[in-house]
């Protein structure tokens, strides 16, 4: 219950959720709080949020779970399926995930997969609250708490309709771009920081900025002629219709695959793992050869 009150942030949709009376709710969180002997919950106007001694409570409880989930693979055999819970973004979740979930049902037949589409930082969240088991974030992640290995190495490029400088090849600068109205995900994701960073570094400020909250919304809007976009180089695809240009200067990015050193894995996500590096070795070895 206290698990399903922090990941909705409120005790209405946790009650929702668990088919459950909003005061039923409260009380039990009282009640645990009673026997706890300490606060747990935050309650603000926005809803709640776990205090530091909620999140102690929730580490405790996500070793339990897995402790829970590992016994339950060991009676039931490597037939069981077992449960997994992945955090990623939304382009993760589009051009890297498929063929490494495609070849993990494959194997396990009996899955039963959780896939959470979030930024970095609600990703690093889910992993702290249990509510992952590994995660895809993008690079420098500074947390001694996490085993990382980076799976994806990419640039940014500049993108517009094909057909409209398709040809021109050479880096674009980023002043040039500046100029131009940009089709950027929304502020808050650690991609729009980077982005901002590297103009501001430059002293550059855009001169008009169009905000979406996904990259095939992105690629959608440059479709449509509403402005040129900058996004992950390894996003992009031929059906996409859209000319892409390197952009003079753009760091190179990496994400990894995270999960908590203090857990230990499920045989699902130790599965997972083994796929997701097939498919960055593969990726990596498509790179070199183009």
């Amino acid at each position: 219950m206290f698990q399903v009150v922090c990941q909705e942030g409120s005790v209405s949709r946790a009650a929702v959720r668990l088919f459950r009376t909003q005061p039923a709710i409260s009380m039990q969180l009282a009640a645990l709080e009673g026997e706890a002997g300490a606060r747990l919950l935050d309650r603000g106007r926005r809803g709640v949020t776990p205090t530091p001694a909620g999140r102690r409570l929730l580490a405790c409880a996500a070793e339990l779970f897995r402790a829970h989930d590992r016994l339950r693979e060991a009676w039931a055999g490597e037939d069981a399926g077992g449960e997994l819970h992945v955090a990623c973004s939304d382009t993760v979740a589009r051009h890297l995930l498929p063929p490494v979930l495609r070849r993990l049902v494959r194997r396990q037949p009996k899955l039963r997969l959780h896939l959470a589409q979030s930024a970095t930082p609600e990703s690093l969240n889910r992993l702290a609250r249990g509510e992952a088991e590994v995660a895809f974030l993008l690079r420098p992640v500074a947390d001694p708490g996490l085993a990382l290995e980076t799976v994806l190495r990419y640039r940014h490029v500049a993108v517009q309709p094909a057909g409209r400088g398709a040809r021109a090849r050479s880096p674009v600068q980023p002043s040039e771009l500046a100029r131009e109205t940009l089709v950027l995900l929304a502020r808050g994701t650690q991609t729009r920081h980077l982005v901002d960073e590297a103009f501001r570094a430059k002293g550059i400020v855009p001169a008009q900025v169009l905000e979406v909250s996904s990259v095939s919304l992105q690629k959608e809007l440059v479709r449509c002629g509403l402005g040129i976009g900058i996004l992950p180089e390894y996003a992009l695809e031929e059906r996409d219709r859209l000319a892409a240009r390197p952009i003079a200067g753009a760091s190179l990015r990496e994400i990894a695959v995270a999960w908590r050193r203090d857990l230990p894995l499920t045989r699902a996500a130790e599965l997972f793992l083994e796929e997701t590096r097939v498919e960055a070795a593969r990726r990596q070895g498509a790179s070199r050869a183009g």
